[in-house]
């Protein structure tokens, strides 16, 4: 019944790095928590019911972030309910959809996965953020993690960082909150791992990773104001990122729009693109273990 919930806690606790650089044990999880090796290895068979101390212990050893708890909070009522297979080509129908969605909408938008993967944009959001699919698909040694939302944030070759400007390190922090949140039911599986590993390869993503977890005092992390230049008039923009988070039977999808702030924002998004079309980025949904 806490099978999901073990496998993660194991994954979360060989993150922990000890002062060689290794692993975490199941004895020094033990020893930080206060519970015992035999409790941390009856959580990690999914063999314990994670009563509320045990998650509080656990997130606090772990270092996770604020919100990360929450979701781990989550993870310990128990395993979700084996959905049916749904039917053949739904999936693809449902792709299909979101595409449809990103096309019609007339602000900047995107589509992500709960492995924090850009599963789609439309033209407008490709033109403000001065990105395109044959841009994130030119470096042939990123396999896994190609589209993924945080190397458009951390890897300087897009240039993400410097189009920001002075407001880019409060905006990265969030967005690796957020991604942090909803990623942690997925952090057990091996198309994660791929990722984190290409990931940390960017000093950006490692400085921003452990300092997430110093975090505190910040609203929900969902809201996300954007403030840098035009990029191709220069024009200062000021706009609003709000995602919203969708249950799929594949996973979470999040549809994150871009909202003007001001009227000379406003105006700068409709000059984007006469017609605004969905470009598909990564494949999704992804087979899970």
């Amino acid at each position: 019944m806490y099978k999901s919930f073990g496998r993660v806690a194991a994954v979360l606790r060989a993150e922990r790095r000890d002062e060689d650089g290794l692993p975490w044990t199941q004895e020094r999880l033990g020893e930080a928590t206060g519970l015992g090796v035999h409790i941390i290895q009856k959580i990690e068979q999914g063999k314990r019911a994670p009563d509320p101390d045990l998650v509080a212990r656990l997130g606090v050893a772990l270092q996770l972030t604020l919100w990360e708890r929450r979701e781990l909070a989550v993870l310990a009522l128990g395993d979700p309910p084996t959905r049916p297979p749904a039917e053949p080509g739904a999936g693809e129908r449902e792709r299909r959809r979101q595409l449809d969605l990103l096309a019609s909408l007339s602000l900047p938008a995107f589509l992500y996965d709960d492995f924090g993967d850009l599963v789609a944009a439309n033209t407008r959001a490709t033109w403000l953020v001065g990105l395109s699919r044959e841009t994130l698909e030119a470096d042939a040694s990123w396999r896994h993690a190609r589209f993924h939302t945080m190397r458009v944030v951390c890897d300087p070759v897009l240039g993400y960082a410097s189009r920001s400007g002075a407001g880019w390190k409060q905006t990265a922090l969030r967005q690796i909150l957020f991604f942090r949140r909803v990623s942690l039911k997925r952090r057990a599986e091996p198309a994660m791992a791929d990722r984190l590993q290409e990931l940390r390869r960017l000093p950006q993503f490692r400085r921003l990773w452990d300092e997430a977890i110093h975090v505190s005092g910040w609203p929900e992390p969902g809201l996300i104001e954007y403030a840098h230049a035009h990029p191709v008039t220069g024009q200062p923009l000021r706009y609003l990122g709000a995602p919203t988070v969708q249950p799929t039977p594949w996973g979470e999808l999040v549809l994150g729009m871009f909202v003007p702030l001001e009227a000379a924002t406003a105006a700068a998004f409709a000059d984007l693109v006469r017609e605004n079309e969905a470009v598909r980025l990564a494949d999704w949904s992804k087979p899970v273990d």
